[in-house]
């Protein structure tokens, strides 16, 4: 009866239930094959966004949203309680409106940029670190390894490929 259902879903709302596939993290495939299936069904996908994404990916019509629970190394607690912020205060204004509403530590916000979790403003990455508030700046550590040139700016460059 299992297979019947998940058939049925699968053939008649296929974008719902790929997006209820990944919310449970699939099956036998890694997330990526059905984020490809996914996007078969005609959806548009949409990287996380500070004000449009759910912890979980979510759907609204035509359009899929992926969710926090799949960007690696982001604090569940904090960045359930910016969805708290969002929800009782309303969208993000902005890079700087976000800081000073959630506080961000800069490990997290290094994150969210790196991800685009800014592109509502239209802003690109690159200017989007120019412009980290000068509360984030002052904590802002220096990392060392493959792919980090010591700075909070050089890292998102090294690691997005932007100049």
């Amino acid at each position: 009866m299992e297979s019947y259902q998940s058939l049925y879903l699968k053939t008649y709302f296929p974008a719902e239930f790929m997006v209820a596939v990944i919310n449970n993290f699939g099956g036998f495939y890694n997330r990526e094959l059905y984020f490809r299936e996914l996007k078969k069904t005609g959806v548009k996908i949409h990287p996380p966004c500070v004000n449009d994404s759910d912890y979980a990916t979510n759907i609204k019509g035509k359009d899929v949203h992926v969710g926090f629970i799949h960007v690696e190394k982001l604090e569940q607690g904090w960045i359930t309680a910016v969805l708290e912020e969002r929800k009782a205060n309303g969208r993000f204004l902005g890079l700087a409106d976000f800081v000073t509403r959630t506080q961000p530590h800069p490990a997290q916000l290094e994150i969210l940029i790196r991800i685009g979790a800014f592109h509502f403003t239209g802003k690109r990455r690159r200017i989007c670190c120019g412009r980290v508030p000068r509360c984030c700046v002052k904590r802002l550590p220096t990392l060392q390894g493959p792919g980090f040139s010591g700075t909070f700016a050089r890292m998102v460059f090294t690691a997005t490929g932007l100049p």
